[in-house]
């Protein structure tokens, strides 16, 4: 009859087998095939050691399987026992005797635990680390290797003997054979010691949790029947608690949410799952107001209110206190959390807040653009842009925009129109009056267009087919700027959503930001003219200078005359480059004489030489017809002035300027004047003084000319 799997006749039987193989894989001359052999052997027979589960059992069939491995019949396996010592578990033959008994560090043993590793000794006699304490016993060869607690530090070890008259010896394909069914033996012993500890821990869990249950149930009981609103939760966050009371604040029963956890507490407030207070009360960190705003740390206490804008028609404020629950050795089991309504304290608390800090917002905003308009109304732009996003701030709203009259006064244009939600600030919509009539008729006769329902108000409702549904307006607020006695524009206030109610105060300050942008654009425009007529005088005090200097130089000093002269105008007008170009050959090329350049910015005058006319047509055919060549961007050329174009953008120039020089019979050059940083536009008056000076030029070359010998 065959023997059953996992016997000891079973598994004895296994082992002789195996001992046959290395038997042949030993006198096999063939190390691989040797190799092979051996690592099949551990492998097998460690095998039969991992479903072993008791700690006990497991030592005695190790140190079997061992012994028939190495055909050893003395052997024992030892545990470290603190730093110098070995603890006897199991033993063989002569080593049976000293099972239970602590053995030194020493011998073959010792050396494998302090070494970690497996040491073989073939000669015991011989060796000189041999042990003292053997008495009679003629130890011939020993082999001892080192087993290990989850593959790191020696817990014990594993010793064979040769003892008397064995004509045995342990060589090293022994060692190598010992040393990997250790491995193996190692993770097998680990397997047993960790199933061990699993079915202790397993059963006082059960019983832990029996007893948990059971306190849960008691103290549901207790606060099912207190006044206040409460729940409870255990350690994982399932609720043990939902008293009549929280049942009465939230409309749900206590058998919707008993025994749920997943923040299953949180949706009859909020509507899904998320943390509350009671949540974070089971942490131990001091994290809780990185989840949930408001929160206050109370000692274990978790303090806050919350508004709960769908527990109720019109929602409510709720007072919520949590703390955690420990049990007798202090950890964390669970967490209790009450709850009070204070919506009727908290919405009287709101109001009166609210309507003091809107005056005092509204006030400080006014006195904030007041400093504005008297400081930045050099720059309109930048000061819509700054009214514009203040304004929408201070109100609340989404849009903002700065509307004014084109010159034929049939349309508003936006010239600034800032967005809340993105804080782009564009330009450039229009709105004719000829689509929007009735409107444009109320900006006439009314001091303030207040639409709380844009779409349906008469004033407004033009705009509710195309621009209100673009950007989902529901309610506008618009005031006329007026100024010298006319409507200039409308300040135009746009609330994106529900339909809104504008206050008084709200309507009062939309009629200030709009006498604010009123009294700005008159102050610009007083100081444009102002600047322009002060530049216009500078510019003529310039001209004469230059005129008086021309007048008195003297032919040799023409040139430097005219350098200093560029380099005048250049710098008053803020330009990049100031230059001289002559006409040769009949007017068919022309060449760069003279040049003035700005700090930084890259002369050209080298590269500008013996240029054919014909590749600049457009340009020197306007010259020669003694037109001003007038270009305030560069960008913007016709098609025909491609190659213009071309060079310009070569040299960097956005801007160009160019006058041309002309004597009684002929145009003999041009003076130019670049604009390569920022694009400027030349003004009539300062065009016509150029002129003056190009005239000049011409006079004075020619005299010097002249005057040259030859």
């Amino acid at each position: 009859m065959t023997d059953e799997p996992g016997s000891r006749s079973h598994w004895i039987a296994t082992i002789e087998d195996l001992r046959a193989q290395l038997n042949a894989a030993r006198s096999s001359t063939n190390w691989r095939e040797r190799t092979d052999v051996f690592l099949s052997v551990v492998a097998d027979a460690a095998a039969m050691l991992l479903g072993r589960r008791d700690v006990n059992e497991l030592l005695a069939a190790m140190l079997d399987h061992a012994c028939l491995l190495m055909g050893a019949a003395h052997a024992y396996y030892g545990a470290k026992e603190g730093d110098d010592g070995i603890r006897v578990l199991v033993g063989k033959g002569i080593m049976e005797t000293v099972v239970g008994m602590r053995l030194p560090y020493q011998g073959v043993s010792g050396a494998a635990i302090l070494s970690g590793r497996a040491e073989c000794v073939h000669d015991y006699e011989t060796w000189e680390g041999r042990s003292q304490d053997t008495g009679d016993v003629v130890v011939r060869s020993a082999i001892a290797v080192p087993l290990l607690a989850n593959g790191q530090f020696v817990t014990g070890v594993l010793t064979l003997f040769h003892c008397g008259d064995e004509e045995g010896r342990f060589g090293d394909d022994d060692e190598r054979l010992l040393a990997g069914f250790a491995q193996l033996a190692s993770v097998a012993l680990d397997n047993a010691r960790l199933f061990e500890t699993l079915q202790v821990e397993l059963h006082r869990k059960d019983a832990a949790e029996k007893g948990m249950r059971e306190s849960e149930r008691r103290f549901a009981e207790v606060i099912d029947f207190l006044p206040e609103a409460m729940l409870a939760v255990d350690r994982k966050g399932r609720v043990i608690a939902w008293n009549r009371a929280m049942a009465e604040l939230t409309g749900v029963g206590s058998s919707a949410v008993m025994g749920r956890g997943e923040y299953a507490s949180s949706v009859p407030f909020y509507g899904v799952r998320r943390p509350m207070p009671i949540d974070l009360a089971l942490r131990s960190t001091d994290d809780a107001g990185e989840e949930m705003e408001n929160v206050v740390r109370d000692g274990e206490s978790i303090v806050t209110e919350i508004h709960f804008p769908n527990l109720r028609p019109g929602g409510a404020y709720l007072a919520i206190r949590a703390r955690p629950t420990r049990d007798p050795g202090g950890r964390i089991n669970g967490a209790v959390q009450t709850i009070r309504d204070v919506t009727a304290r908290r919405r009287m608390e709101i109001a009166v807040r609210e309507s003091r800090e809107r005056l005092m917002s509204h006030q400080s905003t006014l006195m904030d653009l007041t400093k504005l308009v008297a400081t930045r109304f050099d720059d309109l732009d930048a000061l819509f842009r700054e009214v514009s996003a203040i304004s929408a701030a201070t109100l609340g709203v989404r849009r903002m925009g700065i509307r004014f009259f084109n010159e034929e006064r049939n349309s508003l244009v936006c010239r600034e129109r800032y967005d809340a939600a993105t804080g782009r600030h564009t330009s450039g919509e229009e709105f004719a009056q000829a689509r929007h009539p009735t409107y444009f008729r109320h900006l006439l006769e009314d001091r303030l267009i207040t639409a709380h329902d844009a779409l349906a108000d008469p004033r407004t409702r033009e705009f509710a087919a195309d621009y209100f549904p673009r950007y989902g307006i529901a309610s506008t607020m618009d005031c006329p700027i007026r100024g010298g006695g006319k409507l200039l524009g409308v300040v135009c206030h746009e609330h994106v959503g529900a339909p809104r109610r504008w206050t008084v105060e709200e309507e009062s300050f939309a009629a200030s930001v709009g006498d604010l942008i009123a009294l700005a654009l008159e102050s610009w425009t007083r100081r444009k003219v102002e600047r322009e007529l002060q530049a216009s005088i500078r510019f003529e005090d310039l001209i004469i200078g230059i005129t008086t200097r021309f007048c008195g130089a003297a032919s040799a000093d023409v040139d430097a005359a005219i350098e200093i002269a560029l380099g005048e105008i250049g710098e008053f007008a803020v330009v990049d480059r100031a230059y001289l170009f002559d006409f040769a050959d009949g007017g068919r090329r022309f060449s760069n004489t003279h040049e003035w350049c700005a700090p930084d910015v890259t002369p050209h005058i080298a590269d500008l030489q013996n240029l054919a006319s014909d590749d600049f047509a457009y340009l020197v055919r306007r010259i020669h017809a003694g037109e001003v060549f007038h270009v305030p961007v560069v960008a913007e050329l016709p098609p025909e002035a491609a190659n213009e174009r071309l060079e310009f953008e070569r040299e960097g120039i956005r801007s160009i300027l160019c006058i041309p020089i002309r004597t009684l019979d002929d145009v003999t050059g041009f003076m130019g004047f670049d604009s390569v940083r920022e694009p400027l536009t030349w003004t009539d008056h300062q065009i016509r003084l150029l002129k003056t000076v190009a005239s000049l030029i011409a006079v004075v070359r020619e005299r010097a000319r002249a005057a040259s010998p030859g």
